[in-house]
């Protein structure tokens, strides 16, 4: 099972304390992170669409194709359908398919196009919930299924469990599910009063900012996976794979001031890509890394864990061993993330790669920066702002020679 949140940054999660911001109260999260393993080095893409495509594809933006958001209402775009998913190959299996379903957020491809980039075409039997990136209204929303639009008047957040608690109750067949959830995506309204607490509704009548709102819909988001948890049989809930990770970082409608509004979503800064992510399930063993894991790396790893053939090209590195052993490795030593050209004006256009202790950003504006992520975690000193040293000049050079080392590779 593979649980996506919208939007969520670190800054929101207690699991993450070294990590200033406002802190949901999450005691289901809390509690998957307790059972397993949380990752304090998760990198995704600065943007939804593409972190999507390279969870399902194990190939890095540039590759699949989807290097920004899929813009609303377009006729060509999206996931192609050359691409191979994880929904494909567990189908593929020979030793019996998986029953494969998306409930929530798809953004890959939306109806303007008739089902060119449809789940369907990509291995999913069952999809219910929006085709596009956002809506205007969590209580009144266009919800598709397997194709199908219809008006949902059920709060999304409740509906999507709803839907993902009908499609496993009673199934005996092994499955995988995509719970892609909508929140905390704007837009920031009052979740409904009994997914919260006492404390957080008198908290909202005294202050109902954005960012309390997208807390609200945090708390409200795990209170529904308790639902979700609580319903499975408990044979089920002890041999599922849970993954729970987000799309991008923190919305800059929510993001600590400490921070500043320019390190955010769609940007390639530390709140803009390092994202949560955590693993529980039957031996996964329990505690924390920060060995480097990407977003492309979901791949690779839930095709080795149901005993599939993993992938030759290396964009998507395997962390099952990770999951199993503490002196696990993954062989991944660098991390990378990306954005192509805007669709939807704000945020980065560009590349971030870390190697160790530090990371490098190319920008199509031209600008270049170098960080110290040891001496400097909150990226505030770039080394190349001033005069720059030979060490600096050869982390650069090795850093650029590296980009385009990975975008000669033909995979």
């Amino acid at each position: 099972m593979l649980i996506l949140a919208d939007d969520l940054g670190k800054e929101q999660l207690a699991m993450y304390p070294g990590v200033a911001g406002m802190k949901a109260r999450t005691p289901v999260l809390d509690s998957l992170a307790r059972e397993g393993l949380v990752f304090d080095r998760t990198w995704s893409m600065p943007v939804c669409s593409p972190t999507r495509a390279s969870l399902l594809t194990g190939r890095y933006p540039f590759r699949h194709g989807v290097t920004n958001i899929v813009p609303p209402k377009r006729t060509h775009g999206g996931l192609p359908t050359s691409e191979h998913t994880v929904f494909q190959e567990l189908k593929a299996r020979a030793d019996g398919p998986f029953a494969t379903a998306v409930m929530g957020k798809w953004h890959l491809g939306d109806a303007a196009n008739g089902d060119m980039n449809s789940p369907a075409r990509f291995g999913v039997e069952r999809y219910i919930g929006i085709a596009g990136g956002s809506i205007e209204d969590p209580y009144s929303w266009n919800r598709h299924i397997n194709g199908v639009k219809g008006l949902c008047s059920v709060y999304i957040t409740t509906e999507i469990t709803d839907q993902a608690l009908a499609w496993t109750r009673g199934r005996e067949t092994p499955w995988m599910l995509w719970l892609t959830e909508y929140a905390p995506h704007s837009p920031f309204v009052e979740p409904p009063p009994h997914l919260l607490d006492e404390h957080r509704l008198r908290s909202l009548c005294d202050d109902p900012s954005e960012l309390l709102l997208g807390v609200a819909a945090i708390e409200a988001m795990d209170r529904e996976l308790g639902r979700f948890f609580g319903g499975l049989s408990p044979e089920v809930r002890d041999r599922t794979l849970v993954l729970f990770l987000s799309d991008n970082g923190t919305s800059w409608e929510m993001v600590n001031d400490l921070e500043g509004k320019g390190r955010c979503k769609r940007t390639l800064y530390r709140p803009g890509i390092e994202v949560p992510m955590i693993v529980c399930g039957p031996q996964v063993r329990k505690g924390r890394t920060d060995l480097p894991v990407s977003v492309t790396d979901v791949y690779a790893t839930l095709v080795e864990a149901m005993g599939g053939v993993l992938p030759k090209y290396q964009d998507s590195h395997s962390f099952w061993p990770v999951l199993l052993s503490r002196n696990g490795r993954n062989g991944r030593d660098q991390l990378f993330s990306e954005r192509g050209p805007i669709s939807v004006p704000g945020g980065q256009v560009g590349w971030a790669m870390q190697v160790g202790r530090y990371k490098y950003m190319s920008l199509a504006s031209g600008e270049s920066h170098l960080f110290d992520l040891r001496r400097d975690p909150l990226e505030q000193s770039d080394l190349l702002n001033g005069q720059v040293t030979e060490k600096e000049r050869a982390l650069v050079d090795d850093f650029e020679r590296r980009y385009a080392q990975l975008k000669a590779e033909t995979l």
